[in-house]
C-alpha cells in the first residue's frame, strides 16, 4: 500500500497527502486496495504525485474536500483501466484435455441430457463473493478441486461457468478452467476472455463430456465499468447424431436493467442467425418479472424459451449474500423439455449451482390414429355376431378371413303403382229453414182521461 510515514507516532500517517486517523483510515485503506487492483501504470501515476505534511489542525471542510477528490480520482482511474481492456482478436478453439476415463452416464439411456450452470467468483469461496487481492496459487486451487468434486458427483454432460479465470497474475498464474475440466474429467473446455488487462484474463466459459462443434465467444457492445459476454457452441444430442443444438453461457450487467435489455438483444441476434435449439445456462443478475420490457421476459419472448416455475422462488434461490434470490438461471427451447431441475446447495462461492436433466420431445408428434386394416374390422364383425365364446376367441385372431360366396335371390318384379282417384268433393248439407215463432206483444193499457 502506498503509506508514507511522516513521524514516529503511529497516528502521523499519510496517504496521499492526506492525514489518517481512526475516522478516516479505514476507508483509505479500502481505496487503496482497489486503487491496487488497477494495472501498474496507475500506480506510477501515484508515485508522481507530491506528498507533502499537512498542517496537523487540518479543518473539517478541507477534510471532507480531500476525501471527497481522491475517491474520485481513484474511481476515474479504475473506470478507464477496465473500459480500455483489450479483446483478444484470435479465433476461440475448444481446448482437448486427456482426462483419462470418462464416467458413464446412465442417464443416457432414458435420452436425457443432463447440463449445468455455476458461478465460480474467480475461485472465491465466501458468501459475498469478494475475492482477496493477495492469495496464492495452491489456495485457489484447493478452492477448485472442491469444485471439481461437486462436478463429478453431479456428472453432467455440459457445465456453463462465469467468472472462470485464464492465466494472469490476479488468477494464480495458471488456467482455471482448464484446471476444472481436467479434475472433473471434462475433455473439452472453451474460455471467452471478456475482461482482459495486465493483472486480469476472464469470462465466461463452456466444458464437455461432448465433442463442440462451432463455438464462438461474444463480448457485449453496451458502454459500462464491467464488461460482460458470452460463449456459444454447438453439440450432438446423445444417442441422436443427427440432432444439432446450441449451448449458451452468459453473465449478464450487475444493476442496470436498460444496459441488460441490450445485452439480451445481442445474444437474440446471434441465436437467431445459427437456427438451432438453444440451451442458456448462466448468470443473468435479475430476478423473474412478469413486465413486457423485463430482460428475463424479453428473452423467453423473442426465442420461444421454456422456463422452470419462473414464478417461484422458495427452495430455487441461487445467490446467498444479503438477501436470497434466483438470479441463475436455465432456459430451453420448446422443442426440449425440463425431466428434472434442482439447486445444489453446496457453498463453492455467492452462487449456487443449478442442474437439470433435459428430455428432446420429437420433432412431429403423431396427431391422428392410424388407420386399421380392413380385414381385422370383418373380423371383428364377425366375432361379435357370433353367440358362442369359442367361436368368438377363434374368430378375433388377426388372420384374414376368406369371403365364402353367396348365391343372389331373383330380382322381384316390380308392379306398377295404382293410379290414385280425384279425391271426392265433399257437399256441405244443405241447411233446414228455420220456421219463426210469431211473439204475442202484452197489452199496454192506455191511462183514461175521463174525469171523475
Amino acid at each position: 500500500m502506498i503509506i508514507h510515514r511522516i513521524d514516529s507516532s503511529p497516528k502521523m500517517q499519510y496517504v496521499m497527502g492526506v492525514k489518517l486517523s481512526k475516522t478516516n483510515a479505514p476507508w483509505y485503506c479500502t481505496c487503496i486496495i482497489m486503487i491496487e487492483r488497477c494495472p501498474a501504470e496507475f500506480v506510477h501515476i501515484v508515485q508522481w504525485t507530491t506528498i507533502a505534511k499537512r498542517n496537523e489542525f487540518m479543518t473539517k471542510r478541507s477534510r471532507t474536500l480531500s476525501i471527497l477528490a481522491t475517491s474520485a480520482f481513484a474511481c476515474v482511474f479504475m473506470w478507464i483501466s477496465i473500459s480500455m481492456a483489450t479483446y483478444p482478436k484470435e479465433p476461440l478453439k475448444p481446448t482437448e484435455l486427456n482426462v483419462g476415463k470418462i464416467p458413464v452416464a446412465k442417464h443416457h439411456k432414458k435420452g436425457i441430457l443432463r447440463v449445468m450452470s455455476l458461478n465460480v467468483a474467480h475461485g472465491a469461496m465466501n458468501r459475498f463473493g469478494i475475492v482477496p487481492l493477495f492469495r496464492s496459487a495452491k489456495t485457489i486451487k484447493k478452492r477448485l478441486i472442491k469444485n471439481s468434486a461437486i462436478l463429478l458427483r453431479e456428472n453432467p454432460d455440459i457445465v456453463g461457468l462465469q467468472e472462470a479465470d485464464g492465466p494472469s497474475w490476479w488468477s494464480g498464474r495458471f488456467h482455471h478452467v482448464n484446471f476444472l475440466a481436467q479434475h472433473g474429467l471434462f475433455p473439452y473446455a472453451i474460455l471467452g476472455i471478456h475482461v482482459k488487462t495486465k493483472s486480469k484474463r476472464y469470462g465466461a466459459a463452456l466444458i464437455s463430456r461432448l465433442k463442440m462443434h462451432d463455438p464462438a465467444s461474444y463480448r457485449f457492445k453496451s458502454v459500462g465499468m464491467f464488461k460482460k459476454g458470452f460463449v456459444i457452441s454447438a453439440f450432438k444430442w446423445p444417442g441422436k447424431p443427427k440432432m444439432m443444438f446450441d449451448v449458451v453461457s452468459t453473465h449478464l450487467h450487475p444493476s442496470n436493467v436498460t444496459i441488460q435489455r441490450n445485452q439480451v438483444n445481442e445474444i437474440v441476434e446471434v441465436v437467431r442467425k445459427r437456427k438451432r435449439p438453444v440451451i442458456f445456462l448462466g448468470d443473468f443478475n435479475t430476478t423473474w418479472s412478469d413486465h413486457f420490457a423485463a430482460p428475463l421476459k424479453m428473452l423467453t419472448r423473442k426465442l420461444n424459451l421454456r422456463v422452470y416455475k419462473s414464478w417461484q422462488n422458495k427452495g430455487l434461490y441461487t445467490h446467498k449474500g444479503f438477501r436470497p434470490r434466483r438470479i441463475d438461471w436455465i432456459f430451453v427451447s420448446k422443442r426440449i423439455q425440463f425431466a428434472s431441475y434442482r439447486v445444489v446447495k453446496d457453498v463453492v462461492s455467492d452462487h449456487y449451482g443449478i442442474v437439470a436433466d433435459l428430455k428432446l420431445l420429437p420433432k412431429n408428434p403423431p396427431t391422428t390414429i392410424k388407420p386399421v386394416k380392413r380385414s381385422v374390422l370383418i373380423v371383428n364383425k364377425q366375432a361379435t355376431s357370433t353367440k358362442a365364446p369359442e367361436k368368438r376367441k377363434a374368430a378375433t385372431t388377426k388372420t384374414p378371413v376368406a369371403k365364402t360366396p353367396t348365391k343372389r335371390k331373383a330380382p322381384v318384379a316390380r308392379t306398377a303403382p295404382a293410379k290414385r282417384t280425384a279425391p271426392a268433393v265433399r257437399v256441405a248439407p244443405a241447411k233446414k229453414p228455420v220456421q219463426k215463432v210469431p211473439t204475442s206483444k202484452p197489452a199496454t193499457t192506455k191511462p183514461s182521461t175521463k174525469a171523475s
